[in-house]
């Protein structure tokens, strides 16, 4: 069985990442209800990286193993955290995982796929929360509520990056930014 080096993977993906130009806003994504979202930012990620998308290809999933590896690898910790003070941004935080996911989220271009990414970003304004859910009840509050059922993993990310550029626009064109449904949005028979 081959091993991956998850620090050379991990770092090689993360300096490209950080030396391109990224788009100013990223996308947090949040499943209840047993909604499987395991494959759903990579997804949503190569639907914003589409040639035709205004994005040019700088966008990026980060997993929960990635941002518990920047956390805890001291220097691409520091690489991150410049990058954010170079931008003139503040995303720190109270433990160096969370740090890490509102660091990411506050630099634009990224993809947090899980419900930390929702609880961790819900005060940055430069990121759309997505909430996946069968029930309106326990949907936290986010800029769009999915019911995904009746949703092929294809059709959701398409669902999901056409609303996001739809709302990075609006933000860049300085109108106020569509608001949340007010309730589960299903997928029409």
């Amino acid at each position: 069985m081959k091993t991956t080096n998850i620090r050379t993977v991990g770092a090689v993906g993360l300096v490209d990442w950080l030396k391109h130009s990224a788009p100013r806003y990223s996308l947090a994504l949040g499943a209840t209800c047993g909604c499987d979202i395991s494959r759903l930012g990579d997804d949503i990620c190569r639907y914003l990286n589409r040639a035709e998308s205004p994005f040019g290809g700088h966008c990026r999933t980060f997993d929960t193993a990635e941002l518990r590896h920047l956390a805890g690898d001291p220097g691409l910790r520091h690489a991150v955290i410049a990058a954010v003070a170079e931008k003139g941004l503040e995303a720190k935080s109270h433990c160096d995982f969370e740090t890490m996911i509102r660091s990411v989220a506050a630099l634009g271009g990224a993809v947090l796929p899980g419900q930390w990414a929702l609880d961790s970003t819900k005060d940055l304004d430069n990121v759309f929360r997505v909430a996946l859910s069968h029930c309106d009840h326990c949907c936290p509050e986010s800029s769009l509520k999915l019911d995904p059922d009746g949703f092929s993993n294809g059709g959701l990310a398409a669902v999901i990056g056409k609303r996001f550029l739809r709302w990075c626009e609006d933000r860049s064109n300085g109108k106020p930014p569509h608001l949340a449904e007010t309730g589960l949005l299903h997928a029409v028979g």
